[in-house]
């Protein structure tokens, strides 16, 4: 008994000391195990950015399609959806450019691991381009939903219901009317699970890009891309319902202050990203090395801080409201 325990034990002090060492031996240069794919956790962004390439060229050409419709309709001033819109078609443009930059790079055979990051940084603004423009879409959309729904017939509605502690009035005296809100609460809900969806996203592809910068997930970067990440997706996800709310219960459309912040700040958004990606692109080819810090801090506002703001802050205080 004593000697099979024995041997028993010291199988198991084997097995883990394997373990450990095959452990220690990734995170010595845990950056080396990579491919001309540049592939991260069985996936790969030279290959997958022509299809998103693709994806923002089809997005861009439906807005360019809904931008000339809007000219085309009289009655309404649709000011705000028109430049909201055509700004949405310009990150779209400029995403699927830059990602058919990263779709057309080859890593050099034996420098891997140091320009698989510099691509990495490229897919930083190109994927925070991709949900700006996705969210901001959305936003449009959401616009037209509540300008048809202000201008439909209205719909007589019980000021007393759900309130049980108030009279009813009586049966014969008549309803109020107010516009129909079942399009404008589907376009919140929307909105809302674009924000937060797209968001999430983003922050998963932030810790893929730490990941293949330094070869692991530092505590204190993945700290930090949840904390700033989560905030935003809090932030939008209460403005978008509290502003579709405020639209339903008072059925008097505003135009949101935030809305002209929103449609310059993204075309801004989109000329620093297309300038970057193309900056990175000639460092990567003459600089040795993986991408220094200031890259990495540059492509972590991109590709999270920047997009994250726009989205949870300025596109979700943009949806329809009242005010």
């Amino acid at each position: 008994m004593d000697s099979s325990t024995g041997h028993g034990y010291s199988a198991f002090s084997t097995f883990l000391s394997e373990i450990f060492r095959q452990r220690a031996e990734r995170e010595c240069d845990p950056r080396d195990v990579t491919d001309q794919d540049c592939t991260t956790h069985g996936w790969s962004i030279i290959t997958s950015a022509a299809t998103h390439s693709q994806l923002a060229g089809v997005l861009a050409g439906f807005l360019f399609t809904g931008i000339v419709f809007l000219f085309t309709r009289s009655g309404r001033d649709h000011t705000q959806t028109i430049a909201l819109f055509t700004a949405t078609f310009f990150v779209l443009a400029i995403d699927s450019y830059e990602y058919s930059v990263i779709a057309g790079n080859k890593p050099a055979e034996g420098r891997f691991e140091e320009q698989c990051p510099f691509i990495w940084s490229q897919m930083m603004p190109a994927a925070g381009s991709l949900g700006v423009g996705g969210v901001a879409l959305t936003c449009g959309v959401t616009w037209l939903l509540a300008d048809h729904a202000s201008t439909s017939p209205h719909v007589p509605f019980s000021p007393h219901r759900w309130r049980f502690w108030r009279t009813p009035p009586p049966p014969s005296s008549p309803l109020p009317t107010r516009p129909d809100h079942t399009l404008s609460k589907l376009g919140g809900l929307v909105v809302a699970a674009m924000v937060a969806g797209t968001i999430l996203l983003l922050i998963a592809t932030t810790l893929d890009y730490f990941e293949s910068v330094y070869g692991h997930r530092s505590g204190i970067l993945f700290a930090l891309t949840l904390v700033v990440g989560i905030s935003f997706v809090i932030s939008g996800v209460t403005l978008t319902f509290r502003r579709t709310y405020k639209w339903v219960r008072n059925s008097t459309l505003g135009h949101p202050k935030l809305l002209s912040w929103a449609t310059y700040v993204t075309i801004l958004y989109g000329l620093l990203s297309l300038v970057y990606t193309g900056i990175v692109t000639l460092i990567g080819v003459d600089v040795a090395g993986g991408p220094g810090n200031v890259v990495v801090s540059i492509s972590f506002v991109l590709g999270l801080l920047g997009p994250g703001f726009l989205i949870g802050v300025l596109l979700a205080g943009s949806v329809p409201s009242s005010d």
